[in-house]
């Protein structure tokens, strides 16, 4: 719960992944959030599953290496080097975890860390990137589950929009490189934060197919 560690809405105020706040956090105020943000918890995990989120702890191994693109990722997130580092080591650990990364992944995991304990975050990536109702396979190096459902997307689009779809498609814009702000990175750095909390509840509570219905 990052916005409860003291100084940290000083130094990160201004930071990359606040650009869009536009004053909503300061407005609703950030008890409103956290509360907020235990509800979206409720409609991803299980109640056993929060109980047992509740429960882990992140553990950091020396050894563990962070990469380079994790590292540019913090870079493009937070302003301090502490909140940077830490981050870091968050993302390099659910990385081990996973087996794989993306940047949507890194995304959605600061966003979180805003108002929700490590071990609930780490659960709810761990089921959103697992689960067929959300998004198993898109946060990967070569995601070919999200290139597919992209394709998939792409074919319903120009059922309804022929003229958009051939333009699209004549200028070199495929489904894979304009579906990604939406069906990996989640909206994040794309709507404000009034706008994106809302995505991100019909997401949570409605899975893979809201990311459609959206589109």
């Amino acid at each position: 719960m990052y916005l409860k560690q003291t100084g940290f809405w000083e130094a990160e105020k201004t930071a990359p992944l606040m650009l869009l706040n536009k004053g909503y956090l300061e407005s609703k105020g950030f008890d409103y959030m956290f509360e907020r943000a235990e509800k979206w918890v409720s409609l991803v995990l299980t109640p056993e599953a929060i109980a047992a989120a509740g429960m882990q702890q992140m553990v950091w191994h020396e050894g563990l290496e962070i990469s380079r693109i994790i590292i540019r990722d913090a870079e493009r997130t937070f302003m301090a080097d502490e909140d940077r580092q830490k981050i870091a080591k968050f993302l390099s650990v659910v990385e081990h975890k996973f087996g794989d990364y993306a940047q949507g992944l890194s995304f959605l995991a600061s966003l979180l860390l805003l108002f929700l304990p490590e071990g609930k975050v780490l659960a709810m990536l761990s089921k959103i990137n697992t689960d067929p109702k959300y998004i198993p396979g898109y946060w990967k190096h070569e995601a070919v589950a999200f290139a597919r459902d992209a394709y998939v997307f792409e074919r319903f689009w120009r059922q309804r929009n022929v003229p958009l779809a051939d333009h699209l498609n004549k200028t070199g814009a495929l489904p894979e490189i304009f579906c990604h702000k939406y069906m990996v990175a989640l909206c994040i750095h794309v709507l404000p934060f009034e706008a994106l909390f809302e995505f991100l509840e019909n997401f949570f509570a409605r899975g893979v197919r809201y990311l459609f219905q959206f589109a």
